[in-house]
């Protein structure tokens, strides 16, 4: 009897079922590391020459950028670029217009005469930074003047060159459609188109910076020569204010022609 009864309490037990397992806990899933923020310079300071902003820290860190992977230059801003040895540089550029009061004037084989030119010049000046010794720039500038009675002068000139210290050599090409009429100095030119080249050599010392050139052009149409023409001239700075000097002497087969200005320009600090 003991017997069976262990026999049925064994079976019983056997047939109750088993409780399931608790669920682990799941483990909780690591933060997102946060994205490294991007290495970005603050160009917005403005793009004039003697400007205190954020374009000298960059200058700064082009300085000290070392050299520089190729492949790198994708991820910078508009304007940079390599020079020799990996080093980086900025291209800065400003535009500028300016109007124009000139005397103007011939001497030939009736004598002198002279009279007042009007006119205006738009101007795009570039240069380069990040570079040692030599700064490289240049200057477009498109002319028009109109002398009272006398003829008129539209000029197109890009000259480029190097800056070594104070001193900077230009050059490069022009292209003038122009009519002379002094009647009483006996000098006379049709309208003509004329081509050739230009050369300036420049000297800064502080605020005034003086130059000199000469440019020598041929007749394309207009039954117009070869001309030459001497040319002369300075800027002295106060500040946001430029006085602007400039003087031409040029030799036509017709006779000689001049101009002579003095001129005030605004330049505001952006």
């Amino acid at each position: 009897m003991l017997i069976a009864l262990l026999c049925l309490s064994l079976s019983a037990a056997a047939q109750e079922p088993e409780a399931p397992d608790e669920p682990e806990a799941p483990e909780p899933e690591p933060e997102p590391e946060p994205e490294p923020e991007p290495r970005t310079f603050d160009l917005s300071g403005g793009l004039d020459d003697d400007a205190g902003s954020a374009l000298d820290d960059f200058d700064a860190a082009v300085e000290d950028s070392g050299e520089l992977d190729p492949e790198v230059l994708s991820a910078l801003a508009p304007g940079l670029s390599l020079l020799e040895g990996g080093k980086m540089s900025l291209v800065r550029g400003r535009f500028s217009a300016r109007p124009l009061l000139l005397v103007a004037g011939a001497q030939g084989d009736g004598g002198g005469q002279a009279g007042v030119g009007l006119g205006a010049a738009g101007l795009h000046r570039w240069w380069v930074l990040g570079m040692d010794t030599v700064q490289l720039g240049g200057e477009s500038r498109l002319e028009a003047v109109g002398n009272l009675g006398n003829g008129y002068q539209l000029t197109l000139t890009s000259v480029v060159g190097p800056w070594l210290g104070p001193v900077g050599v230009h050059a490069g090409p022009v292209v003038r459609l122009d009519r002379a009429d002094w009647e009483q100095a006996g000098v006379q030119q049709a309208a003509g188109v004329l081509a050739g080249g230009r050369g300036l050599v420049s000297a800064a010392a502080g605020p005034v910076s003086l130059y000199g050139g000469a440019e020598l052009a041929a007749g394309l149409t207009g039954g117009r020569g070869t001309e030459w023409t001497a040319l002369g001239g300075g800027v002295v700075e106060l500040g946001m204010l430029q006085v602007i000097g400039r003087f031409g002497w040029r030799e036509a087969p017709e006779g000689a022609l001049w101009t002579a200005g003095l001129g005030l320009h605004f330049q505001p600090r952006l």
